[in-house]
């Protein structure tokens, strides 16, 4: 989604018209018009200041190709418009797919830091020259055992 398309999903999200919106910011509808047709590399700064101050988004966003909201500029909501974005562009099958592999990367790192905690806690098994019998038990199995007089 161009720049110009997110700019004006923006402004119908916010105000009932682009005319609307135009007439609040005392901006000639024409010129946000051509902005839209043409591209808002082509309007004048002032103007293009004006509109994002209006709608409180991030003028730097524009570099990124994403724009995001003043209160939300840091990376990590930048990186998840950026998803959206790239999801709205996809055909179904594709969408599929990405829904997919997003739900094989985020079970595998639930694995990785469930292993992250048994690696752990055979470290300090061993660091005090104890014997682990059983590496597979559960991590809330160990964190709920009693200490025994051995573990002292």
């Amino acid at each position: 989604m161009t720049v110009e398309e997110q700019l004006k999903k923006h402004i119908l999200s916010h105000y009932r018209s682009i005319r609307a919106f135009t007439q609040s910011v005392d901006i000639p509808y024409s010129t946000v018009d051509t902005m839209f047709k043409r591209g808002i590399g082509g309007t004048g700064i002032n103007t293009v200041m004006k509109i994002f101050h209006a709608l409180n988004l991030d003028i730097e966003s524009i570099e990124t190709g994403c724009l995001t909201s003043i209160n939300n500029a840091d990376d990590s909501d930048l990186e998840k418009q950026k998803l959206l974005n790239n999801y709205d562009v996809l055909n179904d099958v594709s969408r599929k797919h990405l829904v997919e592999y997003s739900e094989f990367l985020a079970s595998k790192q639930s694995n990785l830091k469930s292993n992250e905690q048994k690696v752990r806690v055979i470290r300090i098994a061993r660091s005090n020259d104890s014997k682990v019998t059983e590496i597979e038990t559960d991590i809330s199995d160990l964190i709920n055992a009693p200490i025994t007089d051995e573990d002292l």
